[in-house]
């Protein structure tokens, strides 16, 4: 009787460790948050609205253009399935919105299968999500994102989400942590998260931190002097590895001084007798 007991609780921890396993290599991410490049076709974006802005995670950024229409390839840093995607609408006008939009998957960037096509889209307001299922059937490297306006020359969008399930056959770790509460005064504890997949062994470095290094999951790390200081992040499987490094991530300001502060950036754009000027004045700079 203990013999069957141990046998069957043997088999459940040997079930569960494999669903574990089968959950972390299916279970859907945001794959533009990992290390994704994107690029676009145009490139005459203002100032701090270049095509980079849809994948930071911050909704109240965006990327704008001065035409009608734009197609945004992303490079995702491995293979992976797509379940549904996620658009979010810029902090202007909403006649500068996308109205039409077609995602494209490829693995060679020469052939594109069409996995969706949206037209009529309406956002509920600034700054707000739209999210669309779809159903890919396998994995792919490369996705394209086909944007149209109603007609205007403007189009703006602040965030790209793809989400995705990494191939299972691909075994090598991807490195990646955020943390919260990373700028402060004088000095902080911060507290790390790692979001790193496929791994199972961590090595840290923290300049001007302590500890310096780490080999924990989720570090704490205290910060009591001032500047900005780097992260890097070594993820490990099996003699795999994957590294992210963060520069400047850390920032322990000194109360009150003026090194601190950031001169403002403005543009303006002149539509006089329908030509485009873009003119850059920097607050306390010469013109």
């Amino acid at each position: 009787m203990i013999k069957n007991t141990s046998k069957l609780m043997l088999l459940a921890c040997v079930t569960a460790l494999l669903m574990s396993c089968n959950l972390q290599e299916t279970t859907p991410v945001n794959v533009t948050g990992y290390k994704c490049e994107v690029i676009s076709d145009r490139d005459d974006s203002p100032v701090g609205e270049d095509v980079s802005k849809l994948v930071d995670g911050d909704s109240y950024s965006k990327y704008l253009t001065f035409n009608s229409s734009a197609s945004i390839q992303f490079t995702t840093l491995r293979k992976c399935k797509l379940s549904s995607y996620s658009l979010v609408s810029g902090g202007d006008a909403e006649e500068r919105d996308p109205m039409i939009c077609v995602l494209e998957a490829s693995n060679d960037k020469k052939s594109w299968q069409e996995i969706d096509r949206q037209k009529g889209l309406q956002f509920s307001g600034r700054n707000q999500k739209l999210s669309f299922p779809v159903s890919a059937k396998e994995n792919y490297k490369y996705y394209r994102l086909q944007l149209e306006s109603n007609g205007n020359d403007i189009l703006q969008l602040s965030e790209v989400e793809l989400l995705a399930a990494w191939d299972s056959n691909d075994n090598t770790p991807i490195a990646l942590f955020k943390a919260e509460n990373r700028a402060f005064f004088t000095k902080g504890l911060v507290e790390f998260s790692n979001l790193s997949v496929q791994a199972d062994a961590y090595h840290w470095y923290f300049k001007g931190g302590n500890p310096e290094t780490s080999t924990a999951k989720n570090p704490k790390v205290k910060y009591e002097s001032f500047g900005k200081y780097p992260v890097q992040l070594i993820a490990e499987n099996k003699g795999l590895k994957d590294t992210i490094i963060l520069n400047d991530y850390v920032n322990v300001k000194r109360k009150g001084a003026w090194n601190q502060f950031s001169y403002p950036k403005i543009n303006f754009v002149n539509k006089t007798l329908g030509r485009k000027w873009r003119f850059v004045y920097r607050i306390g700079a010469k013109s």
